[in-house]
């Protein structure tokens, strides 16, 4: 009897092992439970290609265009590669192009009026240009005396190419003005006055004479910067009298 029992457990055993080996033959491997795959290839937010029926297994390649994005102020950009780097596919899978950012460079150039004084090249952005040439000059005029006052507009940080314009304080120039009529007689004299001061009377006259009748034209005038004075003589036009013959 005990033999028999143990004859039946055997073969039920074998029952049971055949079974459980069936089982797995045809239970699918989950790694492999499909055989191809999506693959889809990002760029920023815009998908730029897909690619279907990937075999299991398979590292995907790329095969569109090189991805590209767009500089903005600060940075150019140069593609690198994909997230996650492409691997044996097991599942569908979206890569996503990465960049390589480059700092731009710019051209800043200083200027007195219309004459170039530095140009410089390279400039990187988020930097702060430096002018090193030469303090700017601008010439006097008979009115006025300048002195450079800085840089037009005021110097900041790289965010493009930038043109500096100097920009200087004037001062008045004070004179010593004397006011001549058109035989050296002094009509008038003024101390610490500007160059643009008027003469402080009426209109000057000239009296007539025996050819002309005058009007009174202009003032003609030296400047003499070394000792700052001024002398304006009266201009007169003249027109010529006409006589009755007897």
């Amino acid at each position: 009897m005990t033999k028999r029992l143990f004859s039946v457990s055997l073969i039920l055993f074998f029952i049971l092992a055949t079974i459980v080996a069936i089982a797995f033959t045809f239970t699918p491997n989950k790694a492999y439970a499909e055989d191809t795959y999506t693959i889809t290839w990002v760029n920023g937010d815009e998908t730029i290609k897909v690619d279907t029926d990937i075999d299991a297994g398979a590292t995907p390649i790329y095969t569109g265009a090189t991805p590209t994005k767009a500089a903005d102020a600060q940075y150019t950009y140069e593609f690198s590669g994909w997230l996650p780097e492409p691997y044996a596919a097991n599942k569908d899978e979206t890569y996503v192009a990465q960049f390589t950012p480059t700092i731009r460079t710019y051209t800043i150039t200083w200027k007195n009026g219309d004459d170039t004084l530095e140009t410089d090249n390279n400039v990187a952005y988020g930097e702060t240009p430096s002018y090193d040439g030469d303090e700017p000059e601008k010439a006097a005029t008979f009115s006025k005396t300048y002195t450079f006052s800085g840089w037009d507009p005021n110097v900041s940080t790289v965010v493009g190419d930038q043109i500096y314009q100097a920009q200087f304080d004037d001062e008045d120039i004070i004179y010593v003005i004397t006011w001549v009529d058109y035989d050296e007689e002094v009509l008038a004299e003024l101390e610490n006055v500007t160059y643009d001061t008027e003469y402080p009377y009426t209109t000057p006259q000239r009296a007539e004479d025996i050819g002309h009748t005058y009007a009174f034209n202009n003032w003609s005038e030296t400047v003499n910067p070394a000792n700052y004075r001024i002398t304006r003589t009266a201009t007169y036009n003249s027109t010529p009298k006409l006589y009755k013959a007897i």
